[in-house]
């Protein structure tokens, strides 16, 4: 399951149809709201899910609109809330099975094919007080997309909090790094390890010994290194690279379908170990069932994406849009022919001259 198309505005910004693929890189001048991009998908998912009172958000007008989509189904949800639910929509596979409208919805049972009436409380979505997994199958898909949402704030991953992978306000798995590694299978710590060679860092061997009793440390040997170096002494750079392998390896085991979505994707790191890390994070995602939303300024990691994946944010004062492949075939398909690196399709003014001309 993964997220298509998104859009989300408030009276202090906008998000306008955010269309989305299996792996993505957002990428935009600063400012232009790449990592409120990010904060805003992982709200939903903490609302739907009830980690986030949508009360608490205050007043303020707030409009949702999101497109899921699966093997067997596409979802569509969208709200409305001001000081209330004052709307609530959701469209499965074309048919609408979800309306409210103030105070009042009406829902499709699934088992009598009848529409139903419902009164839900003003503060709550309808899915928070009317689950039935067989009366009302549509509701779940929403339920286990914001459950199986992580965020990571890469540039938050240092030597001192290198064990927490999420940061305010990334809510994710909010994990120990060392105890993610010890619970791991064999197959997938060795993993780790190769995908740390294969980013450059020569890393002969990683140990968890410690037990419950005992503070939670790796133990890293480095190729041609005597000394055995515990996890918070490594480099910043290495130890936001093992916490990232680390944590995919976590998702892999569980065999769930998961949206990841990580903030600045590489920073800190050099060029060689930026490519090969994104290579390799992408690569991880786009093979397995992993829907990866990463946002970046880094040139570095700009080469290695392929800019069929990625989403360019444009702000206009509080509205942002994007510029894609899927929005704009036809501009994506000429700059391949430019012999212009990908990061000129950012740092150029080539976007610029061909929307004019439109």
């Amino acid at each position: 399951m993964k997220i298509v198309s998104i859009s989300y505005k408030t009276s202090q910004w906008e998000l306008q149809n955010l269309d989305l693929g299996k792996v993505n890189l957002v990428v935009g001048k600063n400012t232009t709201g790449k990592s409120l991009v990010l904060e805003t998908i992982l709200m939903l998912s903490q609302i739907i899910k009830q980690n986030k009172r949508i009360d608490e958000l205050g007043n303020d007008y707030m409009t949702w609109s999101i497109c899921l989509q699966d093997t067997s189904f596409t979802l569509k949800y969208e709200y409305e809330w001001k000081n209330a639910i004052i709307f609530e929509k959701i469209t499965w596979n074309g048919e609408v099975t979800l309306y409210r409208s103030g105070e009042e919805a009406t829902i499709t049972n699934a088992l009598t094919k009848q529409q139903e009436q419902s009164f839900p409380p003003a503060n709550k979505l309808l899915l928070h007080v009317l689950r039935d997994v067989k009366k009302y199958p549509f509701l779940e898909p929403l339920v286990r997309w914001s459950e199986n949402m992580h965020g990571i704030r890469f540039a938050n991953i240092d030597s001192q909090t290198g064990h927490q992978l999420s940061g305010h306000p990334f809510m994710g798995l909010l994990a120990d790094v060392p105890t993610l590694f010890k619970y791991l299978p064999t197959s997938n710590q060795e993993r780790v390890v190769e995908h740390l060679n294969l980013a450059n860092y020569p890393i002969e061997n990683i140990t968890a010994p410690f037990n419950e009793t005992q503070a939670p440390i790796l133990f890293i040997k480095e190729k041609g290194v005597n000394n055995i170096i515990k996890h918070y002494d490594l480099s910043q750079g290495l130890i936001r690279s093992l916490s990232l392998f680390i944590f995919l390896e976590y998702v892999l085991k569980h065999k769930q379908a998961v949206t990841l979505l990580i903030d600045d994707l590489c920073e800190g790191l050099d060029y060689d170990r930026a490519t090969k890390l994104g290579k390799i994070v992408f690569e991880t995602c786009e093979q397995n069932d992993i829907q990866l939303l990463a946002t970046s300024n880094d040139s570095f990691l700009m080469e290695v994406v392929d800019i069929k994946n990625w989403n360019i944010l444009q702000r206009n004062g509080q509205t942002v849009t994007s510029i894609n492949n899927q929005n704009n075939p036809d501009l994506f398909k000429e700059f391949r022919f430019t012999g212009m690196s990908n990061f000129d399709l950012l740092a150029s003014d080539f976007i610029t001259q061909k929307i004019a001309k439109i």
